[in-house]
C-alpha cells in the first residue's frame, strides 16, 4: 500500500515538473516575441554619437533615443522582404520562426524583424527579415528566395492544453468552447486557468481527442467539415 502511494506521489511530482517546464517554455517564447517587438533598430548603419536614455528607462513613441552618424564604410544589413496579403500579414505567427530557403540549398530559420501595418506595394504588406552577414554568399541583390511563413496559431501541445483566447465564449456563469462532434458544432463548458499572451490554459472540460473550432462565425448545431 505504501509503495503504491509513493509511486502515485512520484507520478504527480513528475507531472508538476512537466507542467512547470511547459509553462516556462511558453513564457520564454512570449518574452522573446515582446523583446523583438520592442527592440529599436537604426534605419542605416552608423556610429552612435550620443545616447539620451538610460538602461531600464521607460520611453514613449517620439522620445529621442540617440544620435547616429551614418558612415559609408559600414555595409547596411541584408534585408529579405516577403510581400503578402493583409490577411496573411495579420495571421503570421511570431512564436514560430519562418524558413528562408537561400541559394546553395541553405535553409535559415528567422523571426520577422518587422511586419508593416500598412500596404507598401499595391495591396501587399511587407514582412522584413534581417539576414546575418555570414549568409551574404547565399544571396544576391534584388534576387528572389522562397520563404515559408508560419500561419495561424502556435501548437502548444503536451502536458496541459492551451487554446487561443479567441476560441473562448463567456457568459455570466460559465466559459465554453465549440468542438466538433459528429461533424457538427457542439458547445462544451470548460474551466479556464492562466492566460499567457493570446493563449489560455484549459484546466477542465477538454480531452486530447477534441477538435476545437476557432471560427467565431460558427454556432451550435452548424455542420462542420475538417479540411486537411
Amino acid at each position: 500500500m505504501q509503495k503504491n502511494l509513493t509511486i502515485k506521489q512520484l507520478e504527480v511530482q513528475k507531472k508538476m515538473l512537466d507542467l512547470n517546464l511547459e509553462i516556462s517554455k511558453l513564457q520564454l517564447q512570449m518574452a522573446q516575441v515582446t523583446e523583438a517587438l520592442m527592440y529599436p533598430s537604426s534605419p542605416f548603419s552608423g556610429i552612435v554619437q550620443r545616447v539620451f536614455v538610460k538602461v531600464g528607462q521607460a520611453v514613449t513613441p517620439g522620445t529621442q533615443l540617440a544620435i547616429i552618424n551614418q558612415t559609408t564604410d559600414l555595409p547596411d544589413p541584408i534585408t529579405a522582404i516577403a510581400y503578402v496579403s493583409a490577411d496573411i500579414a495579420r495571421r503570421i505567427s511570431l512564436l514560430e520562426p519562418s524558413i528562408l530557403h537561400l541559394n546553395g540549398n541553405t535553409n535559415l530559420s528567422l523571426n520577422p524583424t518587422y511586419i508593416t501595418q500598412e500596404a507598401i506595394q499595391g495591396s501587399l504588406y511587407g514582412v522584413y527579415f534581417t539576414v546575418p552577414d555570414n549568409y551574404v554568399r547565399n544571396m544576391t541583390e534584388k534576387g528572389f528566395i522562397q520563404v515559408d511563413l508560419p500561419i495561424g496559431h502556435y501548437d502548444t501541445s503536451a502536458v496541459i492544453p492551451y487554446i487561443p483566447v479567441d476560441a473562448i465564449y463567456q457568459t455570466k456563469d460559465q466559459s465554453y468552447i465549440y468542438i466538433i462532434t459528429d461533424n457538427k458544432a457542439q458547445a462544451r463548458s470548460v474551466e479556464l486557468g492562466n492566460v499567457y499572451g493570446s493563449f489560455v490554459e484549459v484546466q477542465k472540460g477538454l480531452n486530447d481527442v477534441d477538435k476545437v473550432i476557432l471560427d467565431r462565425n460558427v454556432i451550435a448545431g452548424d455542420p462542420v467539415k475538417i479540411i486537411q
